[in-house]
C-alpha cells in the first residue's frame, strides 16, 4: 500500500491497474452503428431483450413448424410399414432397410454443397422452397409401385431434404448469439420428437378413414396428404420468415431491431481475428490434430447408434399386440414425453453451464428403458420402457438392427443400443473431465501471461507466438461501454466448452505485443472475486469471469480504461468522499458512484451554484429525481469516475437539506382508481391533483399570474354552441387527417410539455409509445426528460415525431440539436416564439423548487429573489433577439418543415405567411406566459376575420384547453389542421403509457360521437355552419377601434 498526493490509501491491484500496457487496436474494432449510438446502455438492453423476444416469437416458431414438417415427411415410411406398405410393394426387411439407408446417402451428398448457397440467397426462399420440393417428393412416395421406385424416391428425399437443418442454423446464428443459441437449438430439436409424436396422430387419423378410398391403400393417402400438407404450409409461410438481419424489411422487427441484430453478431465475433489467409488444408490438419475432434466424434457416434430404433418405433410398439391404429396412437406419447424430458435438461444445462452430466445422465435412463424392453414381460413394463428409450435422447438415424424374425424383443437393436447408451454417457463424463482440466491448465497460463495450445507448436498469448487461443465461449458481449473505442469480451467459467480459434500471425506483427497484452496481473490474484465480477460489466452490472480488454495506444484510451477498472476496485469512505467540497475540488455521489464535477461546474447550463450545493455529498435523490438513468454517464468522460462508495457506508448526506417534494395532499398510492373508471381528460387531472407531488402538480397546472388566460381557453370553447343535423347515414365515421403530410389517426396530437419524467419514470417514452400504438402525432419538447433519440426510438416504425425548438441563445447548441433532428426522422420544427422569458406562474414559484435540468436543452431551473419553481427552467438559455429574420436560418440548418407555435393575432399570420413557413400554431402557452392573452379558439376566429387567405396556404394548428371530443370538432369546423393537448397527457401520466393509451382512446370515441351526431363522415364535412359561435363573436377585434388614435407621451 501507498498513498496518493491527496493522502488516500492506493491497493497494489490499483497500482497494477495503473501499470497496464497497451497494444494498437485490432483492425476490427467495432462500434456502434450511428442509427444506434444515441441509446444509453439501459435502453440498449430493452432494446435488445425486444429483439430476443420478437425472434422467439416470429423466427423460432416458423423454423420449428418447419422442422416439424422435414421430420413429418421423412419418417412416416415408419407408419406406413404398419398399414402394409411392405405387403403392397412386396418388401423383404432388408430391401426395406435399404430404402431407409437410402435417404441418408442422398442426405449426405447435399449437405456440404447446399452450406455453400444458403449465404448467396434469401433463406426465406431458399429455405421454404426447398421445404416445397421434399413435400412434392414426399407425395411422390404415394404413387411408387415396387421396391425400385421407392428406393429412387427415397434418394431423391434425401437430396431436397439435406439441406434444411443446415440453412436454419445458419439463419438462426445470424441473428442469435453464442449464448442464446444453445436454449433455441434445444427448442428446435424438441420439434424433432413432437413432430415423431404428432407423425403417429395424424398416421392414425389418415389410415383409419382413407383405405381404400379411390382404390387405393391407406399407406398412399398418408404421403399424398402430408406431402401436400408440407407444400401448402411452406408456401403460406415464406412470407413469415425473416432473411438476414439486413438484407431486406421486416415484417415484426423494426430497422432497430435490424441494425442491433446485425451488430450483435458482428460484436460476438469482432474479438476473432479471421483476416489471415492460412490454407484450407491448414485449418484441416489443426482440426485434425486436435484429440477433442475425435472424443466428440464417438460420442455422437454412440449417440447415433443408440437412438437407432427411431424408424423402428411403431413396429416395436406393434408387439405390445395392439391393432394399426391403436399401436400408431401409442407411439406419441413416448415423443411427448421425450420432449419435455430434453427441454428440460437443455434449459437447466445453459442455465448451470455444464453439459456432461446433462448427457450421461439421460443416457442412463435410455440405458434403463432398453434393458427393460429386452427383458420385461409385462405389457406396462415394456411400454414404460418405451418412454425411457426416447426420453434418454433421439436422433434420426437406423441401422439394420431390427428384423421382424426378432420379434418381439429385438434382442440384437437392444443389446446394441444399451452399449451405446453406455459409449455415450463415458464419453460424455470423459470430454467434462479432459475439458476441466484444459480449461484449469489455461487459467493458470493465463494467469502467468501465457497460454500455450497443445498441437499448434510455440502457441502463446502475450508473448508474441504464433496463434491467439479463445479457449472460452463467453457468457456475455455487452453492447457498449463507456469506454471509448473499446471492446470488453467476457470469458466464462464453463468447465464443458472449449472452443480455439488459432491462426497464424503476419510476419510484419511478429515481435510486436499481440492486442491484449497486460504487463501487470490484471487478471491474477491482486483482483478479489467481487472486483473481477466489477470488472466483467462497465456500470457494475455483476458477470462472471472478468474482462480482456481491447484498446487503443492512445492516453485518452489508456486513461479511460484505468479509470473503469478503477471505478470496479476503489471504494472510498464518508470522510473522503467529504473532503472534497470545493469549487476546485468538487465530487459528488450519484447511485453509490463518485463522480469528479470539478471541470464540469462552468460548462454547467444552470451554473455551478446547484452542483456546488451537493459537493462532497449525495446528489441522488436530486438527481434521479428529474433525470432518466445514464445522463451523467453522457455527460462526462469516464476518467471522472472516482469509485464507489464503501458498502458498509450510507451516502453522505447534502451539506445543505434539500427542499423534498413531498406528496399532494390526499389519497395514498394504492388509493388511485382504476384505470377503466376513469372516462374523462378531467378524470386524470383530479386523480394527478392528489397523486403527484406538490411540486410537480404545481408545475403542471400552474399558469400565470392571475389565470385570466388559462380559464378562457376552456370557458369560450364551451361558449360556442354545435348545431347537430338529423336523418344521416353514420354508420361509417373516419376521422383520420393529414399534418404536414404525414397522416394520423386522429386529428389532435400529444402537444409539447416540459418534464413529463416528474410524472412517472417513464416520461416521455411512455408518451412515444401511446402515440405509436394509437397512430397520432407526438410533438416532443425541447425542455423533455430524456434526450430525443431515446424518445423517437421509443416508438413504432414509421412513427412521426415534431419537434418544439426553442432557440438556444447559444445558436451552434441549437443547430446541433436540429442536425440531430434531421437524423432521428423527425418530419417538422415547432419553434416556439411567444416565450422569449417565462411567464410569471405564482402557484409554480411558491414551490421552493429543487434546480433540476432538461435532457435535451440542458436548462436548469433556479432560486432567487423572484421565486423559484420549475416553470423558469426554460428562461436561462432562451434567445431573446430571435426574429423573422432567423426562421429561414432554422429551415436551412434543419431541413425541415417549420410551424411557428404561439402566434396570437392575425398580423403575425400574416408575416408568417409572408416568411414562408409551413403553419402556425395559435397559441398562448396554455395560459402560462402572458396573462389576458386571448385564447387561441378566439385567435382562430380572428384569422377567418381578417386574414382568411392563411387558410388556404398553411396548416393551422391550436392548442390551450383542449379536453373534449366537441372542442376538437370545433377547432376542426373553423379551419383549424389539428389541435396539440398538453397538460391532459401529463395527467395521464399517473398510469403510465396505459394512461396516456387510455386518454386517446377516450378522445377518440368523444370525438367519433360527436361527428355522429352531426352527422358527418369524415372531418372535411366539418364546416362553420355547424356552429353558432354568436356568444364569442364579439371577442373577436374588429378591424380597427372606433377611440384609436395617436396620443403623445407627456414630457415630464
Amino acid at each position: 500500500m501507498r498513498r496518493t498526493d491527496r493522502g488516500h490509501a492506493k491497493s497494489d491491484a490499483v497500482e497494477a491497474i495503473e501499470k497496464v500496457e497497451f497494444a494498437a487496436p485490432p483492425p476490427d474494432a467495432l462500434p456502434l452503428p450511428d442509427s444506434l449510438s444515441d441509446l444509453q446502455p439501459d435502453e440498449l438492453v430493452r432494446l435488445e431483450r425486444s429483439l430476443v423476444r420478437r425472434l422467439d416469437f416470429t423466427l423460432l416458431p416458423v423454423v420449428v413448424l418447419l422442422f416439424l414438417l422435414n421430420i413429418i415427411d421423412r419418417n412416416n415410411i415408419a407408419s406406413a410399414k404398419i398399414v402394409g406398405i411392405t405387403d403392397t410393394l412386396n418388401l423383404t426387411n432388408n430391401q426395406y432397410n435399404t430404402c431407409l439407408l437410402l435417404f441418408y446417402v442422398g442426405y449426405v451428398i447435399t449437405q456440404v454443397p447446399s452450406n455453400l448457397i444458403i449465404g448467396k440467397v434469401r433463406p426465406s426462399i431458399y429455405i421454404c422452397g426447398i421445404t416445397s420440393a421434399w413435400g412434392v417428393v414426399s407425395m411422390c412416395q404415394g404413387f411408387t409401385k415396387d421396391f425400385a421406385s421407392l428406393a429412387v424416391t427415397r434418394t431423391i428425399l434425401g437430396l431436397v431434404e439435406a439441406p434444411f437443418l443446415p440453412g436454419v442454423f445458419v439463419l438462426l446464428s445470424c441473428w442469435y448469439k453464442r449464448t442464446e443459441l444453445p436454449v433455441r437449438v434445444a427448442i428446435l430439436y424438441g420439434g424433432n420428437m413432437i413432430a415423431t409424436a404428432f407423425s403417429g396422430l395424424i398416421a392414425a387419423g389418415i389410415t383409419s378413414r382413407m383405405e381404400g378410398k379411390a382404390g387405393r391403400p391407406s399407406w398412399e393417402w398418408l404421403f399424398i396428404i402430408e406431402g401436400s400438407m408440407t407444400v401448402a404450409i411452406a408456401l403460406l409461410i415464406m412470407p413469415l420468415l425473416p432473411d438476414y438481419p439486413l438484407q431486406s424489411t421486416h415484417r415484426f422487427l423494426t430497422p432497430a431491431h435490424q441494425a442491433l441484430a446485425e451488430y450483435r453478431i458482428r460484436k460476438e465475433n469482432a474479438g476473432i481475428p479471421d483476416d489471415d489467409s492460412e490454407s484450407v488444408l491448414w485449418g484441416l490438419k489443426q482440426a485434425l490434430l486436435d484429440p477433442k475432434l475425435y472424443m466428440f466424434t464417438l460420442q455422437q457416434m454412440a449417440l447415433i447408434t443408440a437412438q437407432s430404433f427411431n424408424n423402428f418405433f411403431p413396429s416395436i410398439v406393434g408387439t405390445l399386440g395392439y391393432g394399426s391404429t391403436t399401436t400408431l396412437l401409442l407411439t406419441a406419447p413416448p415423443y411427448f414425453f421425450a420432449f419435455l424430458v430434453s427441454l428440460g435438461a437443455s434449459l437447466h444445462a445453459a442455465r448451470v453451464h455444464e453439459r456432461g452430466v446433462h448427457i450421461a445422465v439421460p443416457m442412463a435412463f435410455a440405458l434403463l428403458g432398453n434393458l427393460l424392453a429386452m427383458l420385461a414381460r409385462g405389457t406396462p413394463a415394456r411400454y414404460v420402457a418405451m418412454f425411457l428409450m426416447t426420453a434418454g435422447s433421439y436422433a434420426p438415424y437406423n441401422l439394420y438392427m431390427f428384423p421382424d424374425s426378432q420379434k418381439p424383443r429385438y434382442y440384437a437393436g437392444g443389446g446394441v443400443m444399451s452399449g451405446a447408451c453406455v459409449v455415450t454417457a463415458v464419453c460424455a463424463v470423459g470430454i467434462k473431465v479432459y475439458l476441466k482440466r484444459e480449461n484449469e491448465r489455461f487459467e493458470r497460463e493465463e494467469m502467468g501471461g501465457e497460454v500455450r495450445h497443445r498441437g499448434i507448436a510455440g502457441s502463446r498469448v502475450g508473448r508474441g507466438g504464433e496463434a491467439v487461443v479463445a479457449f472460452r465461449i463467453p457468457d456475455h458481449v455487452p453492447l457498449r461501454t463507456n469506454v471509448p473505442d473499446s471492446r470488453t469480451y467476457l470469458q466464462g467459467f464453463d468447465d464443458d466448452l472449449i472452443v480455439v480459434h488459432s491462426r497464424r500471425r503476419n510476419k510484419a506483427d511478429r515481435g510486436r505485443p499481440p492486442i491484449g497484452h497486460c504487463s501487470s496481473p490484471v487478471a491474477g490474484p491482486a483482483f478479489s472475486p467481487a472486483a473481477k465480477a466489477e470488472l466483467a460489466t462497465p456500470g457494475g452490472v455483476p458477470a462472471r469471469g472478468f474482462p480482456a480488454p481491447f484498446l487503443g495506444p492512445t492516453e485518452d484510451h489508456k486513461t479511460a480504461l484505468r479509470s473503469r477498472l478503477l471505478m470496479a476496485t476503489r471504494t472510498l469512505s464518508l470522510a473522503d468522499i467529504r473532503s472534497h467540497n470545493t469549487k476546485d475540488d468538487c465530487w459528488i455521489v450519484v447511485n453509490s458512484k463518485i463522480w469528479d464535477v470539478t471541470d464540469f461546474l462552468d460548462k454547467h447550463p444552470g451554473g455551478s451554484g446547484i452542483i456546488l450545493k451537493y459537493a462532497g455529498a449525495d446528489a441522488t435523490s436530486a438527481y434521479d429525481e428529474i433525470h432518466a438513468p445514464g445522463i451523467i454517464e453522457e455527460s462526462l468522460p469516464p476518467e471522472n469516475l472516482k469509485g464507489t462508495v464503501e458498502p458498509s457506508s450510507d451516502a453522505p448526506p447534502p451539506a445543505t437539506p434539500a427542499a423534498e417534494a413531498v406528496p399532494a395532499p390526499g389519497k395514498p398510492e394504492h388509493d388511485k382508481p382504476e384505470l377503466h373508471r376513469l372516462i374523462s381528460a378531467e378524470d386524470f387531472a383530479k386523480v394527478a391533483s392528489t397523486h403527484l407531488t406538490a411540486k410537480t402538480w404545481a408545475f403542471y397546472s400552474s399558469a400565470a399570474t392571475d389565470l385570466v388566460s388559462h380559464g378562457w381557453n376552456k370557458s369560450l370553447l364551451r361558449r360556442i354552441m354545435l348545431r347537430p343535423r338529423i336523418l344521416r347515414d353514420v354508420s361509417d365515421v373516419d376521422m383520420r387527417t393529414s399534418m404536414l403530410g404525414h397522416s394520423t389517426a386522429a386529428p389532435f396530437f400529444i402537444s409539447p410539455a416540459a418534464m413529463a419524467r416528474l410524472a412517472h419514470p417513464d416520461g416521455e417514452l411512455a408518451l412515444s409509445r401511446a402515440a405509436g400504438s394509437e397512430g397520432i402525432v407526438q410533438c416532443i419538447s425541447n425542455n423533455a426528460s430524456f434526450p430525443l433519440a431515446s424518445i423517437v426510438k421509443a416508438g413504432v416504425p414509421g412513427q412521426p415525431f415534431f419537434l418544439q425548438l426553442y432557440v438556444n441563445s447559444k445558436r451552434e447548441e441549437t443547430a446541433k440539436l436540429l442536425r440531430k433532428a434531421q437524423e432521428l426522422g423527425i418530419k417538422g420544427v415547432f419553434v416556439t416564439v411567444d416565450a422569449p422569458v417565462p411567464g410569471k406562474r405564482e402557484a409554480d414559484e411558491r414551490i421552493a423548487a429543487e434546480k433540476v435540468s432538461a435532457a435535451i436543452s440542458g436548462a436548469t431551473a433556479t432560486n432567487d429573489k423572484k421565486g423559484g419553481g420549475l416553470g423558469r427552467v426554460m428562461g436561462a438559455y432562451i434567445d431573446k433577439s430571435l426574429n423573422w429574420e432567423d426562421l429561414s436560418w432554422i429551415h436551412e440548418v434543419s431541413g425541415l418543415p417549420v410551424v411557428l407555435k404561439g402566434v396570437q393575432t392575425a398580423e403575425d399570420a400574416r408575416m408568417a405567411l409572408k416568411y414562408g413557413v409551413k403553419g402556425i400554431m395559435l397559441s398562448n402557452h396554455g395560459g402560462r406566459s402572458l396573462d389576458t392573452a386571448q385564447a387561441s379558439i378566439v385567435i382562430l376566429m380572428e384569422l377567418h376575420k381578417h386574414c382568411p387567405e392563411v387558410f388556404e396556404r398553411m396548416e393551422i394548428y391550436l392548442d390551450g384547453g383542449f379536453e373534449r371530443g366537441t372542442d376538437i370538432l370545433k377547432a376542426i369546423a373553423l379551419g383549424a389542421t389539428a389541435v396539440g393537448i398538453g397538460r391532459p397527457f401529463l395527467y395521464s401520466l399517473a398510469y403510465g403509457q396505459e394512461g396516456a393509451e387510455h386518454l386517446i382512446q377516450i378522445l377518440k370515441d368523444e370525438l367519433e360521437t360527436t361527428m355522429r351526431l352531426l352527422g358527418i363522415l369524415s372531418l372535411d364535412e366539418a364546416e362553420p355552419e355547424m356552429l353558432n359561435t354568436a356568444d364569442v363573436d364579439q371577442l373577436v377585434r374588429p378591424a380597427t377601434h372606433a377611440f384609436l388614435r395617436k396620443r403623445v407621451r407627456a414630457m415630464l
